[in-house]
């Protein structure tokens, strides 16, 4: 493992260190926020809390308040302004300052999150700082080593259905797989993830009782770290990114939608070009859509797994004879915009090496909501 050189200089990089912590928390919050429905920046909130605290506040006050430079609130306020939360107006007293005030959004937005994400976050908070002692440096330490294990989407009763997309897709249509409240598996032919609900020793046992010496490996992937059940062995182990779209897209009425009819072609083209677990059944689990050049299919996306209030965007591939004209973009775009019309949150998980697919979604207004864990397991 690479040396910390930020933590062994100590007092040297303290303000690296604290920059740091701050990112830290920073994500984790957001990913908390995400968990509970909110898609707004992290960093508006403060502002938001300081106009719902204190009333219509001028630019420099809002600096004030926060503790951070006017260049930096200006840029927040334009993003609160083109989401409607925000409302300004010149002020009487000296018509060169301008005021800002909550919009009836903005208000409606921070007393839910006060009702519904806040408490969760201070609570998470409150508990990675719990027990926290001795000189500066150790406690930074404590603190640093805290939201590394157990990051604060974990904490204080902010665990989300996200954290265990599969868990969650599986319990919500149990047709589709075979186990019970302590362990679950899709069916063989329709897709190869399991899950539990836990990582207590009851909830392992039945996930192991599910694998029968020479089925197929099948895959975990949750924001927890994974616990390798007695009696079976992890055949690969890495890291992926769940992602959120946080932007509306446009509907595209020139692909195919497809059907039974299409199922051989769709099996030959993900076991040619392997974009995950793609099953004989696996397009029974949502809507599929492709494009078919002189009759061959050449490229397609569609739904996996699903939550209510969310559905995965996944089985993107196309074929190699076809990659370079912008066919995945087109597709992924295609599958999200008709999951937002129904009013639902499009999410998707990529390896993290898979960077050229991560580009691609960051620039269709995908974020990484955080990082997951990934196991192939297999029985002993």
């Amino acid at each position: 493992m690479v040396e910390d050189v930020v933590r062994e200089l100590g007092h040297l990089s303290l303000g690296t260190r604290l920059k740091r912590i701050g990112e830290t928390l920073q994500a984790q919050t957001q990913a908390l926020l995400a968990a509970h429905g909110f898609e707004q920046p992290a960093a508006w909130f403060p502002l938001l809390a300081a106009l719902d605290r204190l009333g219509a506040l001028s630019v420099g006050e809002l600096s004030q308040a926060i503790g951070v430079s006017q260049p930096v609130i200006t840029r927040s306020l334009r993003g609160l302004e083109e989401d409607g939360l925000i409302q300004s107006e010149t002020a009487a007293e000296d018509r060169r300052v301008r005021r800002i005030a909550l919009s009836r959004k903005g208000r409606g937005l921070v007393q839910r999150s006060q009702r519904e994400a806040w408490p969760a976050i201070e609570a998470a908070v409150a508990q990675a700082c719990d027990g926290l002692k001795g000189d500066l440096l150790a406690q930074l330490a404590a603190l640093e080593d805290a939201l590394t294990e157990v990051p604060l989407q974990q904490r204080g009763g902010g665990m989300s259905e996200l954290d265990r997309p599969v868990w969650a897709s599986l319990r919500h249509q149990p047709h589709w797989g075979v186990g019970d409240e302590r362990a679950r598996r899709f069916k063989a032919d329709i897709n190869r993830f399991a899950a539990t609900p836990d990582e207590s020793a009851d909830s392992l046992a039945a996930l192991a009782a599910l694998l029968q010496p020479g089925d197929d490996a099948v895959y975990l992937l949750q924001v927890p770290r994974i616990a390798v059940p007695p009696g079976l062995e992890a055949v690969r182990e890495a890291q992926g990114v769940q992602m959120l779209a946080t932007r509306r897209l446009e509907a595209d009425d020139g692909l195919q939608v497809l059907g039974a009819a299409d199922a051989a072609d769709m099996l030959a083209l993900a076991t040619l070009t392997e974009p995950g677990p793609f099953l004989a059944r696996t397009p029974t689990m949502g809507r599929f859509i492709g494009l078919r050049v002189d009759g061959r299919l050449v490229a397609m996306a569609g739904e996996r797994m699903r939550f209510p209030g969310h559905v995965e965007v996944s089985g993107v591939c196309t074929h190699p004879d076809f990659r370079g004209r912008g066919l995945a973009r087109r597709l992924s775009a295609a599958v999200t915009a008709e999951i937002q019309r129904r009013g639902e949150q499009p999410l998707l998980h990529a390896w993290t090496t898979n960077t050229v697919a991560i580009a691609l979604y960051e620039s269709l207004g995908f974020e990484v909501r955080t990082a997951v864990n990934v196991a192939l397991l297999k029985k002993r």
